[in-house]
């Protein structure tokens, strides 16, 4: 009886301390700011280390990004993209593939394509142990996943455009299949070398 209490109350403890830790979380990237920054002048593989000391920043940026809807703190919004877009056209550690099979993109709706960056670049700082193929295509499917949030979260923010909703559907229904990593693979293995999709930045 006397272990069967104790295990209770172990369960209720870890439990408690995972729920603190969620809520911990949660609470740091609510506060997120975004940072005083300047990358100009910064030297052929950063040295001096410029962009390496903003890794926790690009974390907390996309996940804020993801969790604020995009109706809300709009001037904070833009100067959050602008930093995610800034850091990782700059950085040397962390090599972005970007190409129009995997990620949504027009002159006027950038959202999707910095979620897609935001995805990358995050998990590809958490996980740098990875061998480079698979590297890349992990990072990817958490790009297409960060897409897919965000548009369930808002789409009534998004305009009413065909293609955008042909790509959702069609992510969609890869993920639903278990076939999103198969068809990754399989374009990458196709197409070699992506094209590259710029983001604007605005100043």
């Amino acid at each position: 009886m006397m272990k069967s209490r104790l295990l209770i109350l172990l369960c209720l403890l870890l439990q408690f301390g995972f729920i603190a830790k969620a809520q911990f979380v949660e609470e740091k990237t609510a506060e997120w700011e975004v940072p005083v920054y300047s990358f100009i002048g910064v030297p052929a593989g950063d040295p001096d280390g410029r962009y390496v000391k903003y890794n926790d920043d690009i974390i907390q940026c996309h996940d804020w990004l993801q969790n604020t809807l995009i109706g809300e703190q709009g001037i904070k919004r833009i100067e959050a993209k602008k930093f995610m877009v800034k850091w990782s056209l700059g950085c040397s550690h962390v090599s972005i593939t970007i190409d129009s099979k995997f990620v949504y993109s027009d002159r006027v709706e950038q959202e999707l394509l910095v979620a897609y960056i935001g995805g990358w670049c995050k998990y590809a700082l958490q996980h740098q142990d990875q061998s480079k193929e698979d590297l890349m295509v992990s990072c990817t499917l958490a790009g297409i996943e960060a897409q897919l949030n965000l548009y369930e979260k808002n789409e009534k923010a998004f305009s009413s455009n065909k293609d955008l909703k042909k790509f959702i559907k069609n992510m969609t229904s890869l993920k639903k299949k278990n076939k999103l990593e198969e068809y990754v693979r399989q374009i990458y293995e196709k197409i070699g070398q992506p094209e590259k999709l710029v983001p604007v930045v605005t100043e």
